[in-house]
């Protein structure tokens, strides 16, 4: 509609469909179609052709009239948008756990940063323990956090949900599944304690009635990186969320071995320290993360 109404205004002003296609760089069937649609759409001819001279009939005035009218709010809006984007200014601290950091929150500050270029960004990555802490400390504006939060000086709001997956070398010897009694036995690379990866595994064993003690650990690491070399080096099976292994899955260097009846699930947080809660921009940026998880639930890009 917006597209036909700008060409419909060229026609008016020019009246001459050969003219008016050379200005909108279109050929003149694809104009004539384009004042066609709209003739169909209103019900009324909006030119008349007699004589061989193209003239405006009244429904043409009035709609010439609307026209001009629309693309003068077009122009306000975007002004006025334009100015809401440029009077955004200031400095912003943003704290995340480590897999959100390296994986999920780059391309989402890239975004808000091309939106809002007043906007200076400071991104923060510590385990999920020590990003509480900072948060708490209000040393951040505004964290992301994996697995639970617990403290009284901020605001946790749930963000979406992740699921650990167990992963091993896509050497053509992998299982395709394992049973929870298998899974015990395996050699396992596990994170390292405090972080949101380790106490979602620790919550989710304990369920089932067994300690990480339990566990047959191969080895602890200190990122989600170092747990995929170990695992490609063949030194075990780690658990890892989608959002750290999709190109290696996609590149066939590490699959997927479903456990049985035993899920590992988990969710991301946003925390405010209630100090900061009211900023306007720490707002403005936890509303364009909710904007990305209006289900709480954003799948791996």
């Amino acid at each position: 509609m917006r597209d036909r109404l700008r060409i419909f205004s060229v026609v008016a002003n020019k009246l001459n469909f050969t003219q008016a296609a050379q200005a909108l760089f279109m050929t003149q069937p694809a104009v004539s179609s384009a004042i066609k649609a709209l003739e169909a759409e209103y019900g009324l001819p909006l030119f008349s052709r007699a004589g061989g001279h193209v003239q405006l009939t009244d429904a043409g005035l009035v709609l010439l009239g609307y026209a001009g009218r629309i693309h003068s709010l077009e122009e306000e809006a975007m002004k006025d948008i334009k100015a809401m984007s440029a009077n955004v200014q200031g400095t912003l601290t943003i704290g995340a756990s480590t897999t959100i950091a390296q994986y999920i929150l780059p391309r989402i500050v890239g975004d808000f940063a091309a939106r809002y270029p007043q906007v200076a960004f400071t991104l923060v990555s510590q385990i999920t323990e020590q990003m509480i802490q900072s948060t708490q400390e209000g040393r951040v504006d505004v964290a992301v956090v994996e697995g639970d939060v617990t403290g009284n000086v901020f605001n946790a709001s749930v963000w979406m949900t992740d699921e650990l997956f167990l992963n091993t070398v896509d050497d053509g010897h992998a299982p395709e599944a394992v049973t929870f009694e298998e899974l015990l036995s395996l050699p396992l690379l596990m994170r390292e304690h405090g972080t949101g990866h380790r106490q979602s595994l620790e919550a989710a064993f304990r369920s089932r009635g067994v300690e990480i003690s339990d566990l047959n650990i191969a080895l602890t690491l200190g990122s989600s990186e170092a747990v995929k070399q170990a695992i490609e080096g063949g030194l075990g099976y780690g658990f890892l969320s989608e959002w750290a292994c999709k190109k290696e899955r996609a590149l066939g260097i590490l699959k997927v071995v479903p456990v049985q009846k035993f899920r590992v699930q988990r969710q991301f947080h946003i925390l405010q320290t209630k100090q900061s809660e009211n900023a306007s921009l720490v707002q403005r940026f936890v509303s364009f993360l909710n904007d990305l998880a209006p289900d709480k639930n954003v799948a791996a890009p």
